[in-house]
């Protein structure tokens, strides 16, 4: 593509705005969006693992059911401290440096959590890992908002964020065989060194996109920048608070639903794992088909985003009274549809808000903000599970996020100033 007069913004700084025309009149954009996605796709699994393994490691330490959402109550401690701080960095030093940095020290602290032997041990490591985890969606969104126009960039979000619903996938077909093979310590020990060598990767193959060397940081980037104006500050409140809606029901379904298939409605560990990986499927397939139609629509997002919360919300409770393996299959795939479409919308509507030369800070901010959901969902869930023993219960209570992420993007307006043509 040849075209690029859209490219000229004030927002992006005259070096970002010249690597942007290179990269749109060729492939190479694409390559550097294929490399962060698979470096985004391993990371995801390390975190979903935990769904597949967590009754086993339960078991080895002699854990009841309800202390199980704390390990991942303790990952997502040390993600929403990493998102903020992954997020500054990013705009810094670059994401070819930012990975590197994070995901070689995130697959040390998985191999280690593969020999945890206590409560206390686990929960220490897991917040490490966490810490660690926040770089891979911040640099992948740096890439795109400096290599993709407004054009294209629904669908590079899009299929950037495929990265957690293919993990979802592989996570689920791949885990529960590993687990008979090697013991949940011998899968986290694996997952540990291809965590690690993604780092390799990322520092061998990604370019460096921080700013130009000996430049100092422009008076319009930065936190403070972010939040100046009055009106902008409301708008990203209600995205923040519609995002944490939204990811509270993507977590909760994601670590919970898996042992709650197990433990009520009688499944098999692979029996409920295929089910769950069919609700990636249908998340793999929903990501950059919604962004693709946002394009087309000019870079209109809101209005699909509400659609997706409410399809969410419905299916979450549907789902939450089935029993049977068929209806399971049928309804997960669909769920999977509604859960993922809002993310790139969302993200996307971040990135075009902030420009590229933000775009580190704003992510690091929504995304930071998006997590504290997860920070609780799981002890939630698993707590109101073990008191009242009903699957139906935890799905309603899962189903409240999207509900809530619905009503506040009522409050977001998508200014026509604030779009460039599509055309």
């Amino acid at each position: 593509m040849k075209n690029t007069e859209n490219l000229s913004t004030p927002l992006v700084p005259g070096a970002m705005r010249a690597e942007r025309a290179d990269a749109i009149s060729g492939n190479h954009a694409w390559a550097l969006l294929a490399i962060v996605w698979t470096i985004y796709l391993i990371s995801c699994v390390d975190r979903l693992a935990w769904g597949n393994l967590s009754l086993s490691v339960g078991r080895d330490l002699h854990l009841p059911i309800s202390s199980l959402g704390l390990f991942v109550t303790a990952f997502f401690v040390g993600y929403v401290i990493s998102n903020v701080a992954s997020g500054a960095l990013c705009d810094a030093i670059g994401p070819r440096r930012l990975l590197a940095y994070a995901m070689i020290p995130m697959g040390f602290f998985t191999f280690v959590f593969g020999s945890v032997t206590s409560l206390a041990f686990g929960l220490g490591v897991q917040a490490l890992i966490g810490l660690c985890a926040g770089a891979d969606a911040v640099a992948g969104f740096k890439i795109i908002s400096v290599w993709f126009d407004r054009r294209r960039c629904g669908r590079a979000m899009g299929i950037f964020l495929t990265g957690t619903s293919g993990a979802v996938i592989v996570t689920n077909i791949v885990v529960p065989r590993a687990l008979a093979l090697l013991g949940w310590g011998g899968v986290y020990h694996a997952l540990g060194v291809v965590t690690a060598l993604c780092g390799v990767l990322a520092l061998f193959t990604l370019p460096e996109l921080g700013r130009a060397p000996g430049k100092q940081p422009t008076a319009d980037t930065g936190w403070s920048h972010l939040f100046a104006d009055r009106t902008k500050t409301f708008e990203l409140s209600m995205i923040a608070l519609a995002g944490f809606g939204g990811f509270w029901g993507i977590w909760g379904f994601a670590f919970w639903a898996n042992a709650l298939m197990v433990k009520a409605a009688h499944l098999s560990p692979v029996r409920a794992g295929v089910i769950m990986a069919s609700f990636g499927v249908g998340a793999l397939v929903a990501k950059p088909l919604v962004g693709w139609l946002s394009d087309l629509l000019g870079g209109r997002r809101r209005g699909l985003a509400i659609v997706s919360f409410v399809a969410f919300a419905v299916s979450l409770v549907v789902f939450g009274h089935l029993r049977s393996d068929t209806a399971f299959n049928l309804i997960a795939p669909l769920a999977g549809v509604a859960a993922f479409a809002f993310s790139p919308l969302l993200y996307a509507i971040v990135t075009e808000a902030s420009g590229a030369a933000r775009a580190g800070a704003a992510t690091g901010f929504a995304t930071a903000f998006w997590q504290l959901g997860t920070l609780i969902v799981p002890v939630a869930v698993g707590s109101l599970f073990q008191a009242t023993h009903s699957f139906s219960s935890a799905f309603v209570v899962l189903a409240l996020g999207p509900a809530l992420g619905m009503i506040c993007l009522l409050f977001v307006r998508e200014p026509q100033a604030n779009r460039r043509s599509a055309h």
